[in-house]
């Protein structure tokens, strides 16, 4: 499929963030067409992006002119309205060449492919930070067209079952306690006489500057946290903090939080 056109059914945060992303990316890369068609679903994000990249956008008039005019469709409805709307567009897809890529977080590929009349499904759980070309994306299973995609928008894992994708979809829930500890750190910081400005400043760069360097390291040695944490200088500040956090439970107390998760997510699919 040589420059597929895309479809975005459902367009919330994760579908307008990979819009936006690609828009930014260009179509250079040969990977992909304009106009990106788009459901009338989620107004508001919807006009922003016709406002922000005008003929690069097509708003149509409903799901199934979504489905009939793109070769790659993504899927990214909440669960609850997932059923409905594959029944809206599987008469456009069925039988087809076409490509889904699921987003739904609790809809597991073969359900999705039946409901669709057998058509070719892969699940994607991309974040936010797509939009600004900085996202990571697992795939399962490995897939070319969406590796290229997703691939303009940052890092792509592929994986070939859904139980280790849930592992790595359960891993995502700890972006949220990520900006709550960036939260906390500005708090604290406030506490002693920063001001908030400075302080929110502060612990964005700060956690930025730190993630960038452990992302690199990790892509060359599996053994890269373990590498960084021997780094601390012995009996230093960081080894402290390391010994403190540990002795009060909070990295296995992120493990039990996963666990949770992971269970979670497991239940949904098999309903």
């Amino acid at each position: 499929m040589s420059s597929p056109s895309l479809g975005f059914v459902g367009v919330g945060t994760i579908n307008s963030s990979i819009i936006k992303g690609l828009c930014k990316a260009g179509c250079d890369s040969g990977f992909f067409k304009f106009p990106i068609y788009v459901s009338p679903r989620g107004e508001e994000k919807v006009a922003e992006l016709l406002a922000t990249y005008g003929d690069k956008i097509k708003k149509c008039e409903n799901n199934e002119e979504v489905a009939k005019s793109a070769d790659v469709i993504f899927l990214g409805v909440v669960p609850k309205v997932a059923d409905p709307v594959m029944s809206e567009i599987s008469g456009s897809v069925k039988g087809s060449d076409k490509l889904i890529v699921n987003l739904v977080a609790t809809l597991p590929i073969a359900t999705c492919s039946e409901a669709m009349g057998g058509v070719k499904v892969c699940k994607a759980v991309p974040l936010p930070p797509v939009a600004h070309q900085r996202g990571v994306t697992s795939v399962c299973p490995s897939n070319e067209i969406a590796k290229n995609l997703f691939e303009l928008l940052g890092t792509v894992v592929q994986i070939e079952t859904e139980d280790h994708q849930r592992a790595l979809q359960a891993a995502t829930a700890l972006m949220g306690p990520f900006y709550a500890q960036c939260q906390a750190l500005q708090e604290w910081l406030s506490t002693k006489g920063l001001s908030p400005d400075v302080a929110s400043q502060f612990a964005g760069s700060f956690y930025h500057c730190i993630s960038y360097d452990s992302a690199n390291c990790s892509k060359t040695s599996s053994d890269a946290f373990k590498t960084l944490i021997a780094e601390q200088t012995p009996g230093g500040l960081n080894e402290q903090a390391i010994k403190e956090l540990t002795e009060a439970g909070v990295y296995d107390s992120h493990k039990v939080s996963l666990d949770s998760i992971l269970g979670r997510l497991t239940k949904a699919a098999q309903q």
